[in-house]
């Protein structure tokens, strides 16, 4: 990919979507004007975007509670504009709207197949065993999981975008995605 950047002609564009940190340094590219970067974070709808996106979809109650959950995601918005819609403008019972998210295969397939499937499985048994928490540190990860190199591996679940953001105002301390961490609750129950 990065010898495609090299050699791309003058009038050529490339888009470049990915989760994961690209495996090279666009640093130069950035600088010279020949290519942006756009992280994650600026992707997300705000409050606004949100209650644009879903105008007539929600009522402004609930787009409280859904854009707690989908955190700006604008998968989860769209899967919420989807239900909502297919519901009809009657009113919904509290929360109704946000459990249905919670527990719509869309997002879930997308959380089983896309996100935790190609993990390696001591990886994705360590995300799943951490789900009980609200919060992580790389300490109480290690400890929980009983495996060493928790730090390492919760570096990797950031780096590659894998739903763990951290805690506001709390440097070490990390959150899953509140959805993606519904999902594991849900989807894998802790004895």
């Amino acid at each position: 990919l990065h010898e495609l950047l090299q050699a791309l002609p003058a009038r050529c564009q490339l888009v470049v979507a990915s989760r994961a940190r690209l495996p090279f340094e666009l640093g130069a590219m950035i600088v010279g004007g020949s290519a942006a970067d756009i992280p994650c974070e600026a992707l997300r709808f705000d409050d606004e975007e949100a209650l644009r996106y879903l105008a007539n979809a929600v009522s402004e109650d609930e787009l409280a509670t859904v854009q707690q959950l989908a955190e700006g995601w604008p998968v989860a918005l769209r899967v919420c504009r989807d239900l909502a819609l297919q519901g009809g403008p009657a009113p919904r019972p509290d929360h109704a709207l946000a459990d249905a998210l919670c527990t719509s295969a869309r997002p879930r397939a997308y959380f089983d197949g896309g996100v935790l499937r190609p993990l390696p499985a001591q990886v994705r048994e360590f995300v799943v065993r951490l789900s009980v928490l609200d919060e992580i540190t790389a300490d109480l990860a290690e400890c929980l999981t009983e495996s060493p190199g928790g730090a390492a591996i919760l570096e990797t679940l950031w780096q590659e975008n894998l739903f763990i953001a951290p805690v506001d105002g709390r440097p070490l301390w990390l959150r899953y995605h509140r959805l993606f961490g519904a999902h594991l609750r849900a989807r894998y129950p802790q004895s």
